[in-house]
């Protein structure tokens, strides 16, 4: 009928962007299961559950942690989440400190290494984390990015401002 007037509907309606899905939704791992798995874990894998929270990363994020990342002085981490490219802050726990100083010491730039000494990568550590979720006795629905999933959701219930636990979390907080 307007052939004219449908053409110009059609290219305004090209500039709408459609509104993005949520990819995923959030399961955090409860207290509960977080404890059941550091009790059966070996000191490096209890220095990674209670550094995944604290840090508030997923098994990819905590496998690229450099030491150099972290000081210790100022119980202080600041490094950069390679997915956004936004800087991650995060204040050390006493207990998270007293992990990592139990850890085997090495020459490797990671602060998480292998049994080989390499460096982990994300599926190493999931595969690792569900022979440690079996041990625990927990359910196949208990993986490992449940953890910083936990992390977020318990820093924003418990009080933390958004620009606060975006920060840990790694989001662009506009800074």
């Amino acid at each position: 009928i307007a052939p004219l007037e449908m053409r110009n509907l059609l290219d305004f309606c090209a500039l709408l962007i459609p509104p993005r899905k949520v990819r995923n939704k959030p399961h955090p791992m409860s207290v509960e299961n977080l404890h059941a798995l550091v009790n059966v874990a070996d000191e490096k894998w209890q220095a990674l559950l209670i550094a995944s929270p604290n840090f508030c990363m997923y098994a990819a994020e905590i496998a690229e942690v450099q030491k150099s990342d972290i000081d210790f002085t100022e119980k202080t981490l600041v490094s950069e989440r390679r997915k956004t490219g936004e800087t991650r802050l995060a204040v050390i726990w006493e207990r998270t400190i007293d992990a990592v100083k139990r850890l085997p010491k090495n020459q490797h730039t990671h602060l998480f290494l292998s049994r080989e000494g390499a460096p982990h990568d994300a599926e190493g550590l999931r595969t690792a984390f569900r022979k440690l979720r079996d041990k625990a006795g927990l359910p196949e629905t208990v993986k490992f990015n449940n953890i910083r999933d936990g992390a977020y959701t318990a820093a924003i219930k418990g009080g933390v401002d958004v620009l606060h636990a975006k920060l840990v979390a790694g989001h662009s907080a506009g800074m």
